[in-house]
């Protein structure tokens, strides 16, 4: 293969060429895309290393079911790509299947420990996570593909998965993509995935950094939970659940529904011009109940933060930091900026945000994703609520609060219910919050620090271990050992 270097005025183009002969036989690939310079060049570093298909090391490669199957509200959880993240898994949501279909379905993927799993749908990153906890049992969807290892190279499957995270296993990840309305990987395109082998040391360091990332991120949890459990327990919120019935719908079964109906004063009604069943629903009743009943008193949100709106009409400099609602990160109170021309963000509503203020979403999918900033002058325009504190309550206790389960439950009493469902500044500062004493606003306030500093150690963990990968890639072996040495 050749590549080419065409300069013009206006623009360079640069080119591969390549002869039939030359294309890698078992892809059948002719396209442009797949033969591009980036990826040939990436390739070639790649082979410069001692390499195994991802077939050579492994005795099974599968995905998960290929038809969508009955969800019902409880049993056996049913995870998808959703689930698994970069060398992580999320066990907190998920839909459920019964347990009859389970065991038809485990009999095509049954996931073990030590197993990896990989989201292998989806325009986003092809998360690959080695199981190494697997609290209880579940099935897998089609977006998960299921790779297990051949006994000899199971103490390598830290390494493994770190390498499919890593730009290396990335690119010929992408490279392999079906770009079809849903980019999609077929097994057979991950069973050609060139694995490097290096040496056992590189390989125990590697795990030593991955499983130091987990520890990191289980206190990050362990912490995070501590403070919304004492809130929980602070309004008698922690085993709350809704009164249930069972009606029978037909001889031989029953269904278990929530006891959620209540009345209303009609002039409550109309003074508040909301008739809607949903408005009024007995869940919604009770953790305002709740609230309201709390020991040390309570009161709205409006009245112990104020609600930034105000636009600025002018800024000293031409660029900025600026935030979008899909920067927030839904885990913990971190957020990205893009850095813009001022001048290009509308100008009739620039506005301005300062080192601890707390921003809320508040429209569709991103509703409720909230964060606390850590910087001083980020531009915002819109679909935010932005709180300021006033040292009433801390911005960490607020924080927590507004994420809390029945916190999360009561908003969707204020949606408005369209094909873009959106929250009001309003329906956020009308909400009510109870006042907690300063000793467990200082302990909530200690652990959330703690949980994302360990959850900033987990992450930063995860890079070192994915670029010793890459450094091991390009470059010599005592390289990546001065690296990790360095900077874990």
């Amino acid at each position: 293969m050749k590549i080419y270097n065409f300069k013009w005025k206006l623009f360079d183009i640069e080119y591969s060429s390549i002869k039939i002969s030359e294309l890698e036989k078992s892809d059948k690939r002719m396209d442009a895309e797949f033969y591009s310079v980036f990826n040939i060049e990436n390739v070639n570093i790649i082979n410069r290393k001692n390499c195994l298909f991802l077939s050579d090391i492994s005795w099974k490669i599968t995905d998960g079911t290929h038809q969508t199957p009955t969800y019902i509200n409880d049993w056996v959880p049913f995870l998808s790509a959703l689930n698994v993240l970069e060398n992580s898994i999320e066990y907190n949501s998920y839909k459920f299947i019964s347990n009859e279909e389970h065991n038809r379905l485990i009999k095509r993927a049954k996931v073990d420990e030590w197993d990896i799993l990989l989201r292998k749908v989806w325009v986003w990153a092809r998360h690959a996570w080695v199981v190494n906890i697997k609290p209880f049992d579940y099935s897998i969807f089609v977006s998960v593909a299921l790779i297990k290892l051949l006994s000899e190279y199971k103490n390598i499957n830290y390494y493994i998965s770190t390498f499919i995270n890593s730009f290396y296993g990335q690119f010929q990840l992408l490279r392999f993509n079906k770009w079809i309305s849903q980019p999609d990987l077929h097994l057979e395109d991950i069973a050609k995935l060139k694995i490097p082998i290096p040496s056992e040391d590189f390989q125990q360091k590697i795990k030593e950094l991955i499983i130091k990332s987990t520890e990191e991120k289980e206190l990050s949890e362990k912490l995070y939970k501590e403070s919304e459990n004492l809130i929980l327990n602070e309004l008698w919120l922690f085993d709350y659940w809704l009164k249930t019935k069972n009606i029978k719908l037909d001889w031989d079964y029953e269904l278990e529904v929530e006891e959620n109906h209540s009345t209303t004063n009609y002039n409550i009604l109309k003074e508040l011009d909301r008739f809607d069943a949903e408005y009024w629903d007995y869940k919604y009743l009770e953790i305002i109940s709740k609230i309201k009943n709390y020991k040390y008193w309570y009161d709205k949100i409006w009245n112990l933060f104020k609600n930034k709106k105000r636009s600025i009409k002018t800024y000293n400099e031409d660029f900025c930091n600026y935030l979008e609602i899909w920067w927030i990160n839904i885990d913990s109170w971190e957020t990205n900026y893009s850095y813009m021309n001022i001048n290009v963000l509308p100008w009739w509503n620039k506005k301005l945000l300062k080192k601890w203020d707390v921003v809320i979403s508040k429209v569709r999918t991103y509703r409720w994703w909230i964060a606390i900033i850590k910087d001083d002058n980020i531009i915002w325009t819109w679909a935010l609520t932005v709180l300021k504190n006033n040292w009433n309550i801390n911005q960490e206790t607020l924080f927590i609060f507004l994420k809390s389960k029945p916190i999360l439950e009561l908003t969707l009493k204020f949606n408005t219910w369209t094909s873009y469902p959106t929250l009001n500044d309003e329906d956020i500062t009308n909400l009510y919050i109870p006042k907690f004493n300063i000793e467990i606003q200082e302990n909530i306030k200690k652990n959330i620090n703690k949980s994302f500093e360990a959850k900033n150690k987990s992450k930063n963990l995860l890079e070192v271990a994915k670029k010793a990968v890459e450094i091991y890639i390009e470059k010599e072996e005592k390289d990546w050992f001065d690296y990790i040495k360095n900077n874990s």
